[in-house]
């Protein structure tokens, strides 16, 4: 339920930033941002990463929380 919500919170660019959003959560530390394209859940190219970012648009409003209600540290939390 919270991939649907947070896909459906992307109103231009959706799959790029969708996949940029797992690459950025399941790639651990990136000495910069072309390096989430290397990520295995980001199919595209390089370039697609920054259109995605210049161009993208997110339907929600910045907060602490996510569309689902879940507090960002909750949801980046790793299990030990």
């Amino acid at each position: 339920m919270f991939r649907e919500r947070l896909y459906a919170a992307f109103s231009r660019r959706a799959d790029a930033l969708f996949e940029l959003t797992d690459a950025a959560l399941t790639a651990g530390a990136v000495p910069s941002p072309p390096h989430l394209s290397l990520a295995p859940v980001y199919r595209r190219g390089w370039c697609s990463l920054y259109a995605a970012l210049k161009r993208g648009r997110s339907t929600t409003r910045r907060s602490g929380t996510c569309s689902s209600g879940t507090s960002r540290a909750t949801w980046l939390q790793t299990d030990p």
